[in-house]
C-alpha cells in the first residue's frame, strides 16, 4: 500500500526575553563615617531588578544614631536611597537595609556607620614629588587629604625654586594649567576644611623643558661658546654676540632655557627691517635669565639719555619692535649714574622718529628707581603702540607713563594690564600721561589699585571698564604676594571676570596664551579667567 509522506517546514516569529537579573544592594559594608553635629549625607545604591527601588530601613544595631534617617526627615523610607540627617551622638551603627524594586523583589544587606565625637586630625597626605610635566604642555594634578570634615578649600602659602607662573591651585584642590619654564618647584600649600581645621604640607614639582623642534636660524645656550657656529648642536655662549655678529633681517636667534651671566650692560646693536625682524627668543619661555654674578653689580642694564632700563629700546624712525614674554625685577637706582641720571626703569621704549612697538606680556616688579613701563616719543599717522597683558607691581616711579616727545603721542592702545601698588619711591601713578596732547589713545580693561600717585592720571585721556579694588582683600588673585612669589591669576569669583570690553586693538589672548575672551565679555588685567 503506498504510503504519503509530507515534509512540512515550521517557522515561528517572535522574540525571546532574558529575565532580570535579581535585585542587590552594592553599598559597601562600611559607609562613610560623620560627626556628632554636622550634617551627614551618603547615597546607597542597588542594582538588578526593575527600577524605581523603595529603600527601607529596617533594623539596627549598636549606637542606633538618633539623627540619621532618609531624605533628611528621619524617614525610616525613601525613593532615592539618600541617608542624612544631623548626627546627634557618637559610636558605630549596624543599619539593616531592604531594597524593593517595581516588581516586589527585594534583598536586604547590614551596612555600618561610625559617628565620631570630634573630626578627625586634618592632614595633607599629597607629599614629596607630584607628577612631572612639561613646559608649554597643558598639566593637572589633585592634591589629597585626610581627617577634618569636608569640603575643603585650597591654596599656595608661598614657594621657591622656579615657581611657574603658568600653574594655579584651585580651591579643591586641582594644581593645574600651562606651565611656562622648566625647573623645580616647591610649593608650600595649605588646606582648611569645614570647621576651620587647618594643615599644611610641601610638595615638589619638576617641569621638564619642551622638545625643541625649532627652525631658528641660530642658537645660544650656558654650555655653548662664541667660536661656535651657533647651531643647534653646536651653539654660541650669548645671545648678544649672535644677534650682533651671526642674525640678518628675518633671522630667529633661539636662547635655550638657562642663566646668562654679564659683568656689563647687554648691547643689542644690529636691526632687522620693515617686514623682516630679528627675532630673539627663548626656547622655554621664561626661563632664560640675564643677570650678574656679581654681588651688587649696578652696570647690567641699559643706558641712554633718560637714565636706563632693564630692557631698554631706542628707535628711529622704523616700527615693528616687539618685548614680550620677559620678567624684569630687582633692578635698584643706577651707581655710578646713565648719562647724569640715577633713574632705571623696566622697560624703556624711546620712539624718537615715532616708531610703533608691542609690549605685552611682560611682568615688571621691584624697579627700585623707575617706572615699570616707560613710552617716550611721538606717534605717526593714525596707528600707535600697543602696551596690553603686563603685570606691573611695586615698581619705585609707578606703572605705565607716556612721556610726549618731539610731537604728539596719540592712537597708542593700553589695555588689559594689572598694575599695583606702584609709586613706591616717587609717589607716581598707575597709568600716568606726561605732557600728552593726543585725544586717542585707548584706555581699557586695566586693574589698577594703591599706586601712590593714583591709579590713573590723564591729561586727555580716560580709563574705561577699568576695576581698583585692593589685591589684599583676597578677592581677586589667587595668592596675592607684592614680592613677586604669588600667583596673579584670577581667583573664583574675582570682580575681574567678565567684567572688561572689547575694544580695537584689544589681545586676542591672555598672558598665558588663553584665547579671549572665556565668558560673556573680557575679563580685566592680564589673565582671562576659564571659569
Amino acid at each position: 500500500m503506498p504510503s504519503l509522506m509530507v515534509l512540512a517546514t515550521v517557522t515561528v516569529f517572535g522574540s525571546a526575553s532574558t529575565p532580570a537579573s535579581a535585585v542587590a544592594i552594592t553599598s559597601p559594608s562600611t559607609l562613610p563615617s560623620g560627626v556628632v553635629g554636622t550634617f551627614y549625607s551618603t547615597s546607597l545604591a542597588a542594582t538588578g531588578g526593575t527600577a524605581p527601588y523603595r529603600w527601607t530601613w529596617i533594623t539596627c544595631s549598636g549606637a542606633c544614631n538618633t539623627g540619621l534617617g532618609f531624605d533628611a526627615t528621619l524617614s525610616n523610607n525613601s525613593t532615592d536611597g539618600k541617608l542624612n540627617g544631623t548626627p546627634v551622638n557618637a559610636g558605630t551603627s549596624i543599619f539593616g537595609f531592604r531594597v524593593t524594586d517595581a516588581k516586589g523583589a527585594t534583598a536586604t544587606a547590614n551596612l555600618g556607620i561610625t559617628i565620631l565625637s570630634t573630626p578627625p586630625p586634618l592632614a595633607i597626605t599629597s607629599s614629596g614629588a607630584l607628577p612631572g610635566g612639561v613646559a608649554s604642555t597643558s598639566y593637572s594634578t589633585s592634591l589629597t587629604a585626610t581627617g577634618g570634615t569636608t569640603p575643603y578649600n585650597w591654596a599656595i602659602k608661598s614657594c621657591s625654586g622656579v615657581c611657574n607662573a603658568g600653574l594655579s591651585l584651585s580651591p579643591a584642590g586641582v594644581l593645574s594649567g600651562t606651565p611656562i619654564n622648566s625647573g623645580t618647584s616647591t610649593y608650600s600649600v595649605g588646606i582648611i576644611d569645614a570647621t576651620g581645621q587647618s594643615a599644611s604640607g610641601s610638595v615638589n614639582l619638576t617641569i621638564a623643558a619642551a622638545t625643541s623642534s625649532s627652525t631658528a636660524n641660530y642658537f645660544v645656550s650656558p654650555s655653548g661658546s662664541n667660536s661656535n657656529p651657533c647651531t643647534q648642536t653646536s651653539p654660541c655662549a650669548t645671545p648678544d654676540y649672535v644677534v650682533n655678529n651671526k642674525a640678518a633681517a628675518g633671522d630667529t636667534v633661539q636662547v635655550a632655557a638657562g642663566t646668562y651671566n654679564y659683568g656689563s650692560e647687554v648691547h643689542f646693536s644690529k636691526s632687522g627691517t620693515a617686514g623682516k625682524y630679528i627675532t630673539l627668543t627663548c626656547a622655554t619661555r621664561g626661563a632664560c635669565k640675564i643677570q650678574s654674578s656679581v654681588s651688587g653689580n649696578s652696570t647690567v642694564i641699559a643706558c641712554d639719555s633718560m637714565g636706563g632700563a632693564g630692557i631698554d629700546v631706542g628707535t628711529g624712525a622704523g616700527s615693528g619692535d616687539v618685548i614680550d614674554s620677559n620678567l624684569v625685577y630687582d633692578i635698584g637706582w643706577a651707581v655710578p649714574s646713565c648719562n647724569g641720571k640715577n633713574t632705571v626703569h623696566g622697560i624703556d621704549f624711546e620712539t624718537n622718529g615715532g616708531a610703533t612697538g608691542t609690549i605685552t606680556n611682560n611682568i615688571v616688579y621691584h624697579v627700585l628707581g623707575g617706572w615699570g613701563i616707560q613710552f617716550q616719543g611721538a606717534s605717526v599717522g593714525t596707528t600707535g603702540s600697543v602696551i596690553a597683558n603686563n603685570l606691573l607691581f611695586s615698581n619705585g616711579n609707578g606703572g605705565i607713563v607716556f612721556n610726549e616727545v618731539g610731537g604728539t603721542l596719540d592712537y597708542n592702545t593700553v589695555v588689559n594690564n594689572t598694575i599695583l601698588v606702584n609709586g613706591t619711591n616717587q609717589s607716581k601713578c598707575g597709568i600716568y600721561e606726561y605732557a600728552v596732547s593726543g585725544t586717542h589713545n585707548v584706555y581699557n580693561n586695566n586693574d589698577a589699585y594703591g599706586n601712590a600717585g593714583g591709579d590713573y592720571c590723564f591729561s586727555k585721556g580716560s580709563q574705561n571698564a577699568g576695576i581698583s579694588v585692593n589685591p589684599s582683600l583676597g578677592t581677586t588673585f589667587v595668592n596675592w604676594q607684592a614680592n613677586g612669589s604669588g600667583d596673579y591669576h584670577e581667583k573664583a569669583g574675582s570682580p575681574t571676570i567678565n567684567n572688561g570690553r572689547s575694544s580695537t586693538g584689544a589681545p586676542k589672548d591672555d598672558m598665558d596664551g588663553n584665547p579671549r575672551p572665556q565668558g560673556a565679555a573680557y575679563d580685566i588685567g592680564a589673565y582671562e579667567s576659564p571659569n
